[in-house]
């Protein structure tokens, strides 16, 4: 059983989030602008195939954990699964996306479409079996700046890439650098010589990773959904204005992922010894949303001069989908520590059932909506089936950590706080030009420090452990 301090980890991870999505979010930005909404759409619908594809890595990677955690394995079996589970995977998938080339092609509008595609793939396996080894030791921060570097490394390069006519081969070919550049430095920190699991000992992982696999396949799946409901059912165009607005959203959910990520370890481990692990998740329900709901506010004030002075004109009817995203990332944000909860609780088929039951309800409704009202008709979809997670979530893990309070203080001084931000940023709008990047940003700023010093005036909790962590470092 590792033991760590989930607070402190999840303050590394969340630092090292923010860097990544800073880099995602210029790379984003600039891609936008220099390729057309289709083109654009159709890259990042590759991407996020692949993220799916993934998945796998990552579901096996649910069991690994629950099973170093319990001391059933070491750290060199640890690492030698995940790699192993990687390699084997990217090879099946490289070959399913090479015959499926024509498809590919004729979905995305790209010549290369199935090469792009197995690229993301294999980058993004390897990647994930190093960052879900640092997860399971307990090193969440460190887990997170393999993961944060990687994007940070890949910014210029796919940047200059694209900017050099490179086009989508740019975007695909700086991201495969970046993150080559960095798997010497994360195998030194590593610092383990992997061992090559035995048939025994992968059939004893799929015992353990027989309900994380799906679940992995079917949450991430889930999450991407609407892009493929986009491409499919009306052009990557859409999906391009989707995926505009939603990378301005992504930031609320830099608490909640680092957190959650800690929790199953957390929840097992406490559980094992015969200890309440109640406190931890209520603490990390409590902060989960910190960056989301601000967001949430900012989107419904000033969202359309937002998205249009990020990626301009082109993408205005990006601005429609915005609030709609905002508010569907603050509710993922709470269901994110309540679904790795349930795992920490043994209940994978739960999450199972649930983010299955959200799926369909997410397709079927979503088919009707887009086709009768268009793009926003499939964040409405998204947003029913996320509360139905929530709620289902929410009652498993009350049911068996009852003491858990699922809308502790900390969550009503935010909603507060945003709030009255939002007031705040309105009336700045009003004063201040907010057709400008210089009057735009003026108003976030203040929107910003207005938030902060809100929750630090508001929750003593908050400044307590800020001083518990500053203080004896000050003095």
């Amino acid at each position: 059983m590792v033991d760590f301090d989930l607070p402190l980890e999840t303050l590394k991870s969340a630092l090292s989030r923010a860097g990544m999505a800073v880099a995602r979010f210029g790379t984003a930005i600039v891609v936008a602008r220099l390729l057309d909404p289709a083109l654009f759409g159709a890259v990042y619908l590759l991407l996020r195939m692949g993220t799916v594809a993934s998945n796998i890595v990552i579901g096996w990677a649910d069991g690994v954990k629950t099973r170093f955690a319990s001391g059933d394995i070491g750290k060199e079996t640890v690492a030698g699964e995940l790699l192993s589970v990687a390699g084997l995977w990217s090879v099946l998938v490289v070959c399913v996306t090479v015959t499926a080339s024509g498809p590919l092609e004729h979905l995305t509008g790209l010549k290369y479409a199935s090469i792009f595609l197995a690229t993301f793939v294999v980058v993004e396996s390897a990647s994930v079996a190093i960052e879900k080894y640092f997860e399971a030791n307990g090193r969440l921060g460190v887990g997170s700046g393999f993961k944060a570097s990687r994007y940070v490394l890949a910014f210029p390069l796919q940047v200059g890439l694209v900017i050099a006519n490179y086009g989508p081969a740019g975007f695909v070919g700086g991201f495969a650098a970046g993150t080559l550049i960095t798997l010497p430095v994360a195998a030194h920190i590593m610092n383990v010589w992997p061992t090559l699991p035995s048939s025994t000992e992968l059939r004893r992982g799929w015992e353990f990773a027989r309900y994380a696999v799906p679940n992995a396949l079917i949450g991430t799946t889930y999450t991407s959904l609407d892009v493929f409901l986009l491409s499919v059912l009306l052009s990557t165009t859409a999906a391009g204005y989707y995926e505009a607005a939603w990378v301005l959203t992504m930031p609320g959910m830099f608490v909640a992922t680092a957190a959650a990520s800690g929790l199953v370890v957390k929840v097992s481990g406490a559980l094992g010894r015969e200890n309440d692990p109640s406190t931890t998740v209520e603490q990390t329900i409590g902060y989960s949303s910190f960056f989301s709901l601000p967001i949430l506010a900012g989107a419904l004030v000033v969202g359309s001069e937002l998205v249009i002075l990020t990626y301009g004109s082109a993408y205005r009817p990006a601005t429609t989908l915005l609030a709609g995203l905002a508010l569907h990332q603050t509710i993922r944000a709470q269901t994110a520590p309540l679904l790795q909860t349930t795992y920490g609780l043994n209940r994978p088929n739960v999450v199972t059932q649930v983010t299955l039951l959200a799926t369909i309800i997410n397709v079927l409704l979503g088919v009707v909506l887009v086709i009768q009202i268009g793009p926003v008709g499939v964040v409405g979809a998204t947003l029913l089936a996320e509360t139905i997670r929530y709620v289902w979530l929410a009652r498993t893990v009350t049911a068996e950590l009852p003491s858990v309070n699922l809308f502790p203080r900390s969550i009503r001084v935010q909603i507060l706080s945003a709030t009255l931000m939002g007031f705040v940023v309105y009336i700045m709008a009003l004063i201040v030009d907010s057709n400008s990047i210089l009057g735009i940003s003026g108003i976030i700023g203040t929107g910003a420090v207005t938030y902060a010093s809100l929750v630090l005036i508001l929750d003593q909790s908050l400044r307590h452990r800020i001083e518990a962590r500053v203080g004896p470092e000050a003095t």
